[in-house]
């Protein structure tokens, strides 16, 4: 009790692992997970045989969009990482609502929600503005394109109208 097991977890489902040859006795204490990935399952002890419990597992940073599972079994104790508070529950702005409720609706293994329930509050609010940013550049970006389109093709019937199909004043 009043003990910690620090977990470096990674990409798939790679992290730590406490091998234990023999029974290992656990009497409460602390699970503390860096580099806890959404949707992952990490096997973080191994033993002939466990008995007793973890107490709880926490993100080593503050991770408020995740969530930490125990799941203590005969022979080994799992670790997995779940949603907790939406990522929409931080955003200041209707644009920043936007990109974070697109990314909640995302699945637990799409890659932009992966990386975003990694980051703390302000981080998050942070990549919302540059993403709510970019997705209003490409928009406009492809308006002004359609738009030149659409102009040059007006421009090409009314060449054509006017029988001035040699004519390129029209289109400069």
């Amino acid at each position: 009790a009043g003990s910690v097991y620090e977990v470096n977890a990674q990409a798939h489902a790679q992290s730590d692992l406490l091998d234990v040859r023999g029974q290992a006795k656990l009497q409460g204490g602390q699970v503390r997970v860096d580099g806890a990935i959404l949707g992952e399952s990490y096997r973080i002890l191994s033993a002939e045989s466990v008995s007793g419990t973890f107490a709880g597992a926490q993100t080593a940073s503050s991770q408020p969009f995740l969530s930490l599972t125990l799941k203590h079994m005969p022979k080994q104790v799992n670790l997995m990482v779940g949603r907790a508070q939406s990522l929409a529950s931080v955003a200041l702005t209707s644009n920043q609502l936007g990109v974070a409720q697109a990314a909640d609706a995302a699945s637990d293994n799409d890659t932009l929600l992966r990386r975003l329930t990694q980051l703390n509050a302000p981080q998050a609010v942070a990549a919302f503005q540059s993403l709510s940013a970019e997705t209003h550049a490409s928009q406009r970006a492809v308006m002004v394109e359609q738009g030149h389109a659409l102009n040059l093709a007006s421009a090409e019937r009314l060449r054509g109208l006017l029988g001035l199909a040699n004519y390129n004043v029209l289109l400069d």
